[in-house]
C-alpha cells in the first residue's frame, strides 16, 4: 500500500513537472531581454552650464589687477612675430580684455572693472591668479569626466542591444540561427550558437522541435514547434510570442548599474539549478531542465535549456552575451561615480569664483575709501595753500614780508616760499617733495605702520578665509551626495 502510495505521488510529481519547469529561468530571461528597450532610454548627461560661468567669471577676474604689460601682449608672449603666428591668438585676447570696465549689458554698470587700488592690487593678482590656475586644472578634470558620462548611455545601450540580439543589431535576426535547434542550444561539436544573443538561447528555453512546447516556460504558454529555425519568420514568430508573456517593468523606470548587475546575478544563480535532472551527465553548465542525458536538443519535450560547457569550461571566455551585459553594466557604474566626481569639481570650480569674487568685492572698497581720502587731501592742501598766498601776498614791502613765516620777497611781490609750501603741505596731511600727497609711513609713525599691519593682516585673514570656504564647499558637497 505505502509502495502504490509513493508511485502515485511520484507519478503526479512527475506530470506535473513538465509545467513551469522553466518559470524561474523563464522570468530571469524577461528581466534580461527587457533591458533592451529600456536602453533605448537610457539617459545619463551632465550639466557644464555652472562650470562654464565659473570659468569665465575667473578669467576676467584674473584681469582686473593685472598690470598693463599683461594685459597688453601677455608680457610679450603675444607680441607680434614675424611670421605672426600668434595673430589669432592675440586678438581673442584682445577681444576678452576689452570687457574689462565694460557693461555687459546695455544700462548696467561694468561688473569687471580693473582695481586702481595699487596697494592691494598685487596681492589681489597673485590670488586670483593661483585660483584661475587651479581653475584651469579643475576644468580639465571636469571636462575629462564630462565626456565619460556624456558617451556612457550610448556605449551601454550598444553593448546591451548586442547581448540581446547580436553584433550590431537592433531586433530579432534569424541570420546565423542552424536549422537544426539542437545545434544552437550548444557551444561545442558542431554547434556554438549557444550563448551568441539572449533572443536564440530564449528560444531553446521555451520551444521544442517536434512538438507544441509544453508550458514549462510559463502556465498558459504553448509555443509552436520550431523544428527549423531558419525557414521563413518561424523563429521570429516563436520569440515574439514567448517574449510577449514576459512579465513587463514600466520603460520609464530608469536603468542603473545596480540593476542590471542584480539580473545577471539572478543568472547566474540558477545556472544548473535543474542539474539533478541530467541522471548520465553533468550538468552545472546548463540553463533550464536538461533531457537526462544532459543534452538541450529539445525533442520529446526534453531538454529544453541552453548548454554553455564550453563557455564556461577552465580558462573558457565566459557567456558572450553575459559579456556585454556587463561592459554595459560597468559603463554606466563608471559614468555614475564620474558623474560625483565631475559634480565635485565643479562645486570647486563655484566656490574658488565665489571667494574670487570676494577678495576682488573686498580689494574694490578699499580702494574707493583710499581714493576718497586721497581726493579730500589735496583738495585741503590745495585751499590752504591758497589762503597762505593771499596772506603772503598783503605784505606792502619786503620788511613786512620778513616778518611773515613762509614768505619770502622776490623783488616785486610777497609770495609763498617753498619752504613755506611744505608746511602748509605738512599740516594739510601731505609731507611729500615740493608739497606732494606722500603716501608712506614715514610721517605718520607707529600709527600708520600699524594701520598697514591691519590692512595686510586684513588681506591674509580674506585668504584664510578664501582657501577655507572652498574646503567647507567641497566638504558639505561630499556629504550631501552620500
Amino acid at each position: 500500500m505505502i509502495r502504490q502510495v509513493l508511485a502515485a505521488l511520484f507519478l503526479v510529481r512527475a506530470a506535473d513537472s513538465a509545467a513551469n519547469d522553466n518559470a524561474p529561468e523563464f522570468r530571469v530571461f524577461c528581466e534580461l531581454v527587457g533591458l533592451a528597450e529600456r536602453a533605448t532610454k537610457l539617459s545619463i548627461s551632465l550639466s557644464s552650464e555652472a562650470v562654464t560661468e565659473a570659468m569665465s567669471h575667473l578669467e576676467l577676474l584674473n584681469l582686473t589687477a593685472a598690470p598693463q604689460s599683461w594685459l597688453r601682449d601677455k608680457d610679450g608672449e603675444l607680441k607680434p612675430t614675424d611670421p605672426d603666428t600668434k595673430k589669432q591668438e592675440r586678438a581673442s585676447w584682445e577681444q576678452l580684455v576689452s570687457k574689462l570696465d565694460k557693461p555687459l549689458a546695455p544700462g548696467k554698470e561694468p561688473k569687471f572693472r580693473r582695481l586702481t587700488n595699487h596697494r592691494r592690487a598685487p596681492g589681489v593678482a597673485k590670488a586670483i591668479k593661483r585660483a584661475y590656475a587651479d581653475a584651469l586644472s579643475l576644468k580639465a578634470t571636469f571636462d575629462s569626466l564630462s565626456t565619460q558620462v556624456n558617451k556612457a548611455a550610448e556605449t551601454a545601450s550598444r553593448a546591451i542591444k548586442d547581448a540581446v540580439y547580436g553584433e550590431k543589431k537592433d531586433a530579432f535576426d534569424k541570420t546565423g540561427l542552424e536549422s537544426t535547434p539542437a545545434n544552437n542550444c550548444k557551444d561545442e561539436s558542431g554547434g556554438r550558437n549557444a550563448g551568441a544573443c539572449l533572443a536564440w538561447d530564449f528560444l531553446c528555453l521555451c520551444t521544442a522541435s517536434d512538438a507544441d512546447a509544453e508550458a514549462r516556460c510559463t502556465h498558459g504558454l504553448t509555443v509552436t514547434a520550431l523544428a527549423n529555425p531558419q525557414n521563413g519568420n518561424d523563429a521570429a514568430a516563436r520569440y515574439s510570442a514567448i517574449t510577449a508573456a514576459c512579465p513587463q517593468k514600466p520603460s520609464t523606470r530608469a536603468l542603473t548599474s545596480e540593476e542590471i548587475y542584480a539580473a545577471l546575478t539572478a543568472f547566474e544563480t540558477l545556472l544548473g539549478r535543474q542539474a539533478h535532472k541530467a541522471t548520465t551527465a553533468p550538468a552545472y553548465y546548463i540553463f533550464g531542465t536538461p533531457h537526462t542525458d544532459g543534452s538541450c536538443a529539445a525533442s520529446s519535450g526534453q531538454g529544453m535549456c541552453v548548454s554553455y560547457k564550453d563557455q564556461l569550461k577552465k580558462g573558457g571566455t565566459g557567456i558572450r552575451w553575459v559579456n556585454k551585459i556587463a561592459l554595459a553594466a560597468d559603463t554606466l557604474k563608471k559614468a555614475e561615480t564620474a558623474k560625483l566626481e565631475a559634480r565635485a569639481a565643479a562645486a570647486e570650480l563655484t566656490a574658488l569664483s565665489r571667494g574670487a569674487w570676494q577678495l576682488y568685492d573686498e580689494a574694490s572698497s578699499d580702494n574707493s575709501a583710499i581714493d576718497s581720502n586721497s581726493e579730500t587731501t589735496t583738495q585741503k592742501q590745495t585751499q590752504e595753500k591758497e589762503e597762505a598766498e593771499k596772506e603772503c601776498n598783503a605784505a606792502k614791502d619786503a620788511e613786512e614780508c620778513k616778518a611773515k613765516a613762509g614768505c619770502t620777497y622776490d623783488k616785486t611781490k610777497c609770495t609763498l616760499s617753498a619752504e613755506g609750501k611744505k608746511e602748509v603741505a605738512k599740516e594739510a596731511g601731505a609731507g611729500g617733495k615740493d608739497g606732494e600727497n606722500d603716501r608712506s609711513c614715514k610721517k605718520y609713525g607707529n600709527e600708520c605702520k600699524n594701520y598697514s599691519f591691519l590692512v595686510n593682516k586684513k588681506f591674509t585673514l580674506s585668504m584664510t578665509a578664501f582657501v577655507s570656504l572652498v574646503k567647507l564647499y567641497n566638504f558639505k558637497y561630499f556629504f550631501s551626495s552620500l
